[in-house]
């Protein structure tokens, strides 16, 4: 039997926006935008390769693929609230 490796993403992006904002902590408010996201992928380990470098691979195609789809829910979360 072939070994398989699943590589399981959670990404949660919280947006505030406004005057309130500094570097130090988010504002003791609700946010203005909320996104949460799961992706999974399973790929096949070929018997002449890690599963450690099967693993890397393919979690750094997940998330350059994720990115530009994260971005426009978080900016059209944002649209409609008038932000």
């Amino acid at each position: 039997m072939s070994k398989q490796v699943r590589i399981e993403i959670r990404v949660t992006v919280i947006a505030h926006v406004g005057e309130d904002i500094t570097d130090e902590r988010a504002p003791e408010r609700d946010h203005d935008a909320w996104e949460s996201f799961s992706m999974v992928r399973v790929a096949h380990v070929g018997p002449s390769v890690q599963a450690r470098d099967v693993a890397a691979g393919h979690l750094t195609g997940m998330m350059a693929g994720a990115v530009s789809g994260i971005a426009e829910r978080l900016r059209h979360d944002l649209r409609e609230k008038g932000f």
